[in-house]
């Protein structure tokens, strides 16, 4: 079948969207990423101090469990404006400090005010991470809403049953049906192994789950982990999702998700596909486990407020943020991946 211009498949126009160059017509737009700080447009428990705590807690823990090597490799996929690393700084001592290696890598160019200690590479991952540590990342990955950034390809039934590929005008939205999708191609394969039966529409994760594979493949000892908004299959099968997960967010307000590079589209992740992509497989677990495992309990002791009342206040501001992260923490998921 003939698909009339400009519709185009989905993940090439979401992949054009955020990283560009975006074509819209006779019109040429530098991706979303490429001129937006991600903060203007949605709150990320990257801002928050949780969220650093635990994955500070993440750092130590690696670094007991590989010797403390020398340098201890951090990562962090991408990094925004650097948030996460920041955050994560203030939550490890000096010696730790003096032996890390703290990298931000995203598509933008180094942001001006970040914190000297951080290094910043401009580009993309995976491919970034596997050409500057040719010998294997030693220390921590991390990967936070990163995945739910990378395209999908998406597909439909259409009026008859026939489960057909979405194609997208990338300046308008509006959506056609193109071609069947073919019995014996990678797409139904991985909707038959993970979101089966499609009842109406679906998001299909391969692209996703090659870039984690690809980057945990970087990693030579420690781990990588991955944060994501995800469901799993017995989320999907109980049909949940059949509309699909796809939404679009431009100045703090969730908008219908348009690949014009107006805005960031995201999708949830089939966590448990990626998990499976990788040898051995990753293990999930949902965000208030992963973080109680790290820091404990919820509640910590709290000081009397009138011999120690700066640490009365300080206690009870942690416990409160660490209670916002619990409530926040609906649908998020941690996939981690260990070397030896």
């Amino acid at each position: 079948m003939t698909t009339p211009a400009p519709f185009i498949p989905w993940s090439t126009a979401w992949h054009q969207a955020h990283v560009g160059p975006a074509h819209l017509g006779s019109a040429h737009h530098q991706g979303f990423y490429r001129r937006h700080s991600p903060e203007r447009h949605f709150a990320t428990e990257a801002q928050a101090g949780p969220l650093a705590e635990a994955l500070a807690a993440l750092i130590r823990e690696v670094d007991t469990r590989l010797g403390q090597p020398r340098p201890l490799t951090v990562v962090d996929i991408g990094a925004g404006a650097g948030e996460l690393l920041t955050g994560i700084l203030g939550h490890l001592d000096d010696e730790l400090i003096g032996r890390l290696e703290a990298t931000g890598i995203d598509v933008r160019p180094r942001p001006d005010a970040l914190d000297p200690r951080i290094e910043w590479v401009q580009g993309e991952a995976p491919e970034v991470v596997s050409t500057i540590w040719r010998n294997g990342v030693t220390g921590l990955i991390i990967a936070h809403e990163w995945l739910d950034d990378l395209p999908v390809d998406v597909v439909q039934r259409d009026d008859q049953g026939t489960l057909r590929e979405v194609l997208v005008d990338p300046a308008t939205g509006e959506e056609l049906l193109g071609a069947e999708v073919s019995a014996d191609g990678d797409a139904h394969d991985w909707l038959q192994q993970w979101w089966w039966p499609v009842r109406d529409r679906a998001e299909v994760g391969l692209h996703r789950d090659r870039a984690w594979a690809r980057l945990c493949t970087s990693l030579n000892a420690g781990t990588a982990i991955a944060i994501d908004y995800s469901h799993l299959a017995p989320e999907r099968d109980s049909g949940r999702f059949d509309a699909g997960t796809m939404t679009g967010f431009r100045d703090g307000q969730a908008v219908w998700p348009i690949p014009d590079a107006s805005m960031n589209i995201t999708a949830h992740v089939a966590l448990d596909s990626c998990a499976a992509a990788t040898d051995p497989p990753g293990r999930i677990l949902d965000q208030v486990t992963a973080v109680r495992d790290l820091l404990g309990d919820v509640d910590p002791a709290i000081p009397d407020a009138s011999t120690d009342p700066a640490g009365f206040a300080a206690t009870i501001e942690l416990a409160s943020a660490r209670r916002g992260l619990w409530e926040r923490s609906a649908g998020v998921r941690w996939l981690r991946f260990d070397v030896s």
